[in-house]
């Protein structure tokens, strides 16, 4: 299973896409001027880079915070991932004529996993360290159209995003960007920054067009930054609603789909599990699904201060977790250094996918979850 995850991270090293940014009033017009000129309506922000481990990491942890996915969503993606990304640019490609490769029902299922992954490192870069997948949760009504996530920051700030994709935008072509961004405005997140309690002060939607390799056009994700008002009738969600859910997931991820059901309905009944800790960095990382392919450990783990954290919530305790800022201290120039020291990803919230080496194993902890 792993062996799949090392193949396609070992294989992409660090790549990029462009990034614009679409002005809310013009995407939200009824229409546009003949002959739209992209230079004209939307501006160029910098390029989003990120490691073949940052990239695996974002979609496993995008895809098991979603409550209506099957048995191990993410991993099964990414161990396929190998067949149609191009490993040769520097800009995140697919192979040409993609559509053949895959079935009608794998393209959706890729475009989409994709952007959501792109999507988690655009908040991550923003500043949001912590998420929770809003559409597929009870508290949202059946039937009812909601944005994909819920992304906090330090300081508790919350954000609506809505991540949508494609592998068929040969160009940035602004009459067909703008219709996907309009919808999803309107339907997914300007409602959800007026429904939930405390509300979201920041909404987004990205939309991420993966280019094949040998379009002209580079890949890139666009997204538009709309301001909303407190509705009448919010939705209440709990202040720490947005970490059980990120970390419920993340434990999913790592085996440990009990600990990870109980942390998400805040049950007490915890259990203990015994994990190797490795030094990773400054940090020390409890890990979980290793693996040994030549004389280095691989998996999935979470930093130990962090798990402790996790500890006190399961008990019952929550201002450890809510007080927590992240790794890092938000810094992006910070997690940029450690990540080049590593051969992995280590996110701000904590989480872990990467290597480790005999030579960092710390020893055995027991973790109460």
């Amino acid at each position: 299973m792993i062996g799949g995850l090392l193949k396609l991270v070992f294989m992409l090293g660090t790549k990029s896409v462009r990034v614009w940014e679409w002005d809310n009033a013009g995407v939200s017009k009824p229409r546009l001027p003949n002959n739209p000129d992209w230079g004209c309506l939307a501006n160029e922000r910098p390029r989003l880079h990120f490691s073949g481990w940052e990239l695996a990491h974002a979609i496993a942890k995008a895809d098991f915070l979603n409550n209506t996915n099957p048995l191990l969503p993410g991993l099964a993606f990414l161990m396929q991932s190998c067949v149609i990304l191009d490993v040769h640019s520097s800009n995140l490609r697919v192979v040409d004529d993609i559509s053949d490769v895959l079935n009608d029902f794998a393209f959706t299922s890729f475009n989409g996993r994709i952007a959501q992954g792109i999507a988690m490192l655009f908040a991550n870069q923003r500043g949001y360290v912590f998420t929770g997948h809003l559409s597929s949760d009870p508290a949202v009504p059946k039937g009812v159209q909601a944005a994909d996530f819920i992304f906090e920051n330090a300081a508790k700030d919350r954000m609506i995003l809505e991540s949508k994709g494609s592998f068929s935008q040969e160009t940035n072509n602004p009459t067909k960007v703008k219709t996907v961004l309009k919808a999803a405005l309107k339907d997914q997140v300007e409602p959800w920054l007026a429904k939930i309690s405390p509300p979201a002060a920041k909404g987004f939607v990205t939309y991420t067009c993966i280019r094949e390799r040998s379009q002209m056009e580079d890949s890139a994700l666009i997204f538009v930054d709309p301001s909303g008002l407190p509705g009448d009738e919010p939705l209440e969600l709990d202040p720490t609603w947005v970490r059980r859910r990120n970390y419920a997931g993340w434990l999913h991820v790592m085996g440990f789909s009990s600990a990870g059901s109980r942390l998400r309905q805040d049950e007490r009944d915890v259990e203990d599990y015994i994990l190797p800790v490795f030094r990773v960095g400054q940090y020390k990382v409890a890990l979980a699904a290793a693996w040994d392919p030549h004389e280095a450990w691989h998996g999935f783990g979470i930093e130990t201060s962090t798990l402790r954290r996790l500890e006190n919530l399961a008990r019952g305790d929550v201002s450890q977790v809510l007080e927590f800022t992240g790794l890092f201290e938000g810094l992006i120039d910070d997690r940029s250094r450690v990540e080049r020291e590593l051969l992995g990803s280590l996110m701000p919230d904590g989480t872990y996918f990467g290597r480790v080496d005999d030579a960092d194993f710390l020893g055995f902890e027991t973790f109460q979850l």
